[in-house]
């Protein structure tokens, strides 16, 4: 009989045994799963899908066409330059907001946009018109005669005429959002400026 009971006792620990290696293998199967496909603390992983492209960054950089003078001993006119800003909206903003920059520089480029001036509310365009806003810098702090005025308004019209893609024909320039007569000279700010060849180096 007791031999009988040795070998019961050793079936009781052996069942035990096995019972607790199921559990420990289903204990560490759960671990695993949670860790690789839901991530450590029991959430999902949010992950990118393959064909997702990256994000952009919004302030990516764009070249700009602006308008600057060019000065001589007989004539002045403005003269393309290629700029490269940063995008802060639509490619007529950063036009004119590059072009707004050159008043930190020297010389005759410096010269001719009003210190201080600023764009107000993005570029709008509507039947061809492009609206510009600026602050009230553009006429406190104009300095210039009747030549430097139809230089700095020209350059403005020609800036966002020639980066408009074609959508542009004429700008209307505003201050504070309010029409202007005129910054000290003989231009009539009071309608839209119409560009062609205006002032524009010969060949451009």
């Amino acid at each position: 009989m007791a031999k009988k009971k040795s070998k019961k006792s050793m079936g009781i620990g052996s069942l035990f045994l096995i019972a607790l290696l199921v559990f420990a293998a289903f204990g560490t199967g759960a671990y695993l799963y949670n860790t690789k496909f839901r991530g450590v603390s029991g959430t999902p992983e949010l992950t990118r899908p393959q064909n997702q492209a990256p994000l952009v960054d919004v302030n990516e950089e764009k070249k700009v066409t602006i308008f600057v003078p060019e000065v001589t001993s007989k004539e002045f006119y403005l003269k393309p330059m290629t700029r490269t800003g940063e995008a802060k909206g639509d490619i007529l903003d950063v036009a004119v907001e590059t072009l707004l920059a050159t008043n930190l520089e020297e010389g005759e480029i410096g010269a001719l946009i009003p210190k201080g001036t600023r764009l107000l509310s993005p570029v709008k365009v509507s039947k061809g018109i492009a609206t510009v806003n600026l602050s009230k810098e553009f006429i406190d702090n104009f300095s210039g005669g009747t030549n430097q005025e139809a230089l700095t308004v020209n350059s403005i019209a020609h800036t966002v005429v020639k980066n408009s893609g074609g959508k542009v024909k004429g700008v209307q320039i505003l201050v504070e959002g309010k029409t202007v007569e005129t910054l000290g000279g003989d231009s009539d700010l009071t309608t839209p400026i119409n560009v062609g060849s205006t002032m524009l180096k010969p060949g451009n």
